[in-house]
């Protein structure tokens, strides 16, 4: 694994320890604290051994400061880690101090992930950080064997909530199995086939029920007998012949009335 990837699984494993404490009761203060301490001493003992020497030899003078404040810091946390194994949850002081050292190892994480790392990956080739990260793998297991310190199962320690944010962060596999376990629900069939056609009875059934929408039976025309369209056709056919027949006769018995006066006149002059 690459070292700056082993070193920020080990923040995530502590930081979640911390949330555990943070949300629970001081009578389970002292199973946590054993935790932490553990996880606490094997990181600064790689960090120290392996992983800030190595900086202090091949990186750049800016590297080395940060490195330098990296290594007093470690002090201060282990100052608090051996003050409170002293101590009892019933101690007043016990809490207090538990909260500073939870704020002091973030601050340190913080300057370590912001500061620290991109310096190391912008100085150091992919290949010598796996090849470091090989190292403090060997030494962190090593460390905890001698010092019988139980290795911190990464899932127990993140939780159902950590685990989730992981895997929707970073985890394409695990995204997968999630995936999986989830219970299969049938999904309805597309209502769209080949060439746009419905190939289901909900598509069919939209389709009807637009149709009757469309065309409501207020809508239907009355239908009229074929009998009753030629008989009044046939009315007014008959009407229209009669008039024209007398409006004819009208003009003919004028025209006649407008002769005979003419031959009167034309008798008269003679």
């Amino acid at each position: 694994m690459n070292a700056i990837d082993l070193l920020k699984e080990d923040h995530e494993i502590v930081d979640a320890l911390f949330k555990q404490v943070e949300a629970t009761t001081p009578s389970r203060y002292p199973p946590l604290f054993k935790r932490i301490k553990g996880e606490l001493d094997t990181h600064a003992h790689v960090e120290e051994t392996i992983f800030y020497p190595t900086l202090l030899k091949k990186g750049d003078a800016e590297l080395a400061d940060i490195v330098r404040e990296g290594i007093e810091e470690h002090k201060q946390i282990k100052m608090f880690l051996a003050d409170l194994e002293r101590k009892t949850p019933k101690n007043a002081q016990f809490e207090a101090k538990l909260k500073v050292l939870i704020e002091d190892t973030r601050h340190h994480v913080k300057e370590e992930e912001n500061e620290m790392f991109p310096l190391v990956e912008d100085q150091f080739a992919e290949t010598a950080l796996e090849g470091l990260g090989t190292e403090l793998e060997k030494e962190k297991k090593k460390f905890q064997s001698a010092n019988k310190i139980k290795p911190e199962n990464r899932e127990k320690a993140l939780g159902p909530l950590g685990k989730l944010v992981r895997i929707f962060t970073d985890g394409s596999n695990d995204r997968d199995e999630i995936q999986k376990s989830r219970p299969k629900t049938s999904k309805p069939k597309s209502s769209v086939g080949n060439g746009g056609k419905s190939n289901t009875k909900a598509g069919k059934a939209t389709r009807k029920q637009k149709t009757t929408v469309a065309t409501p039976r207020s809508s239907k025309r009355a239908t009229v007998p074929k009998s009753a369209i030629s008989s009044s056709g046939g009315g007014k056919r008959k009407a229209a012949t009669k008039a024209k027949s007398s409006r004819r006769a009208g003009a003919a018995s004028k025209n006649t009335s407008r002769a005979s006066k003419s031959k009167t006149a034309g008798g008269a002059s003679r």
